[in-house]
């Protein structure tokens, strides 16, 4: 069993990439720089805004090095290394003395600079015609209800399930969230759309052959 993958470097025509994957039983959409756009040219942007906000020229700084902290006490506590929004601000406050309030500010954001890929949006409107099993995946911090949140501002209300990293405890750039969607629709033809092959092919397939 198997996801197949297509990538969204060489841009096809709507109609060329609908014809690409008609056949398959469920398609998969990544979420960030795939389905949804950021109005932001880095998604560390975000954090400049908010260092104006809050007066703290490094809040960006703050913020990265508070998410690595994170990830590592999650994994030596609880062997995961995903994690929420809310871990990042837990540690936030306590080592940088960041109120944590700001974590919902950081969401609003999110949420009003995200946009909808509008070559994706045309060819996902058109496999709902098709009567086709929608399914996003995300290795991400926010929590479902954000990531639900966005999609559905952005247009994307109709789907199956979201595979969200911090939901499963697993993640797409090892290949163990995939392992998910492939048990939650066994002897399905499935195919995977991304931004990133590294990330969503190649890591998972060196952690895979490691394995082995």
């Amino acid at each position: 069993k198997s996801v197949d993958y297509f990538e969204l470097t060489k841009r096809k025509t709507v109609n060329e990439l609908l014809t690409d994957i008609i056949d398959y039983d469920v398609i998969s959409f990544d979420i960030f720089d795939t389905v949804i756009f950021r109005k932001v040219e880095k998604p560390v942007d975000i954090f400049n805004i908010m260092a104006k906000e809050t007066g703290l020229n490094d809040f960006a700084d703050i913020r990265k090095k508070s998410e690595d902290f994170a990830r590592k006490k999650k994994e030596k506590t609880c062997g995961t290394r995903e994690i929420v929004l809310s871990d990042i601000y837990e540690c936030m406050e306590e080592r940088f003395s960041v109120d944590r309030k700001w974590m919902n500010r950081e969401i609003e954001l999110e949420l009003s600079m995200s946009m909808p890929n509008e070559y994706i949006f045309q060819v996902y409107k058109k496999l709902l015609r098709f009567d086709k099993t929608i399914v996003f995946m995300t290795d991400m911090y926010l929590p479902l209800n954000v990531i639900e949140n966005l999609l559905s501002k952005n247009g994307y209300d109709e789907y199956d399930q979201i595979f969200l990293s911090n939901e499963y405890k697993l993640r797409k750039g090892d290949g163990t969230l995939q392992e998910e969607l492939l048990k939650a629709y066994p002897n399905q033809k499935i195919v995977h759309i991304g931004d990133n092959y590294e990330a969503d092919v190649k890591n998972a397939f060196s952690t895979v052959l490691n394995k082995l």
